[in-house]
Parts: structure tokens; C-alpha cells; sequence
């Protein structure tokens, strides 16, 4: 089953956090139609997406027990976590309420399928991530400790990688920080290079 999400457009003049006036750029770049397409539920994708999942699991468990070997061990320890990786991205999706068209579904699904597996749940995590959504790069950003370290400086050994230091996202961090190391808290945290005393 696929359902369209609608998206209604901010008003003129309506009273937006920062963190969503940024999102205002990629959506002026594509066309309603577009939008529609990128928030469209496919309910078959998502069932699909889960079997995957849980189909390579008990497949790895499977060739373990035809043949037990370190080989098959190691091959299956590998093929489980990118799973669990897996389960925890399908998570990400049913918190967003985009994994199902059925709320009940999504969440049944998101955290039975998904989340359970991982240790982890949907109702206490969706209110904490969408936060991080709203209050992106800023000090109320709860997932701020995990983005502080990058981009990385150019002295450091990662910071070789000019990939890293040419991102669009990389460049917009580091003009929030006035090109040193986000390491520092104070400036990245108040978006003003006259806070940072370093």
C-alpha cells in the first residue's frame, strides 16, 4: 500500500525555529511533486526492508549450524551486525512515523521487528530524536556531543581527507565555528565566533 503524506508550505511571515528556517533551501530546490514522492509511504518497501533483515539473520544463524567453521562464524557475525544496523535505521523510520501508512502498524512493527531486537524502543526515543531535529547544531541539540568533534582540523591525522573538509556540511559547521576545531564548545554551541575564547 502507498499513502501521500501532505506537505503544506510555511506561511508568509509564520514564526519558524532556525533550525527549520534551513530546511526552507533544499525544499525551495525541489518541486511539490517531488516532496510528495520523498514523503510517500510504501508500505510493501518497508515489509520487505524487515524480511530482509530478519531473513538475513536466521540465514547467517543457518550456515552456522550447516557449517560450523570460525570462518562461518566470523562471515555470520559480520552479515547480523550490518542487520542490526539495519533494524536500527528501520527504527530511525518508525519514529519518524514513516516506516508504515498505520500508526499502529508503523509502531507495532518499529519496535517489535526493529527496535526490540536492538535494545532499544520507539516511544522514548522518538520525542528525543525529533528534538535533535528541531533544535539541530544548536546547545539544546541532545545529540551535540556527537557531532562537536567534526569537522575535523587539518592537522589532525583524519583531517587529510579533503572529502570531509569540502562537504557542504563540513563548510557550514565550520563557518559556525569560524574554521577551528568544533571542539570548542562555547562556539559552536552559540553560532557566534565572539563567544569562542580560544
Amino acid at each position: 500500500m502507498t499513502t501521500a503524506t501532505t506537505i503544506d508550505s510555511p506561511t508568509e511571515g509564520s514564526n519558524e525555529s532556525t533550525a527549520a528556517t534551513g530546511s526552507e533551501r533544499w525544499l525551495d530546490a525541489l518541486s511539490r511533486a517531488e516532496i510528495q514522492e520523498l514523503v510517500t509511504h510504501r508500505d510493501l518497501q518497508s515489509w520487505l526492508s524487515v524480511a530482509i533483515n530478519w531473513g538475513t539473520i536466521f540465514a547467517s544463524m543457518a550456515m552456522v549450524a550447516a557449517w560450523p567453521n570460525p570462518l562461518t562464524i566470523a562471515l555470520a557475525l559480520l552479515l547480523i551486525g550490518t542487520r542490526q544496523l539495519g533494524m536500527a535505521i528501520l527504527m530511525h523510520d518508525a519514529a519518524h512515523r514513516a516506516l508504515f501508512s498505520n500508526r499502529k502498524l508503523n509502531d507495532w512493527v518499529g519496535n517489535w521487528l526493529c527496535a526490540y531486537p536492538v535494545w532499544t524502543d520507539v516511544a522514548p526515543y522518538r520525542p528525543y530524536h525529533l528534538k535533535h531535529h528541531a533544535k539541530n547544531y544548536t546547545a539544546d541539540d541532545p545529540d551535540i556531543g556527537l557531532v562537536l568533534p567534526f569537522p575535523v582540523t587539518r592537522d589532525s591525522p583524519a583531517g587529510s581527507a579533503s572529502k570531509r573538509r569540502s562537504s557542504a556540511t563540513s563548510a557550514s559547521r565550520r563557518d559556525v565555528n569560524h574554521g577551528r576545531s568544533a571542539a570548542c564548545a562555547t562556539c559552536a554551541a552559540s553560532r557566534s565566533p565572539t563567544a569562542c575564547s580560544s
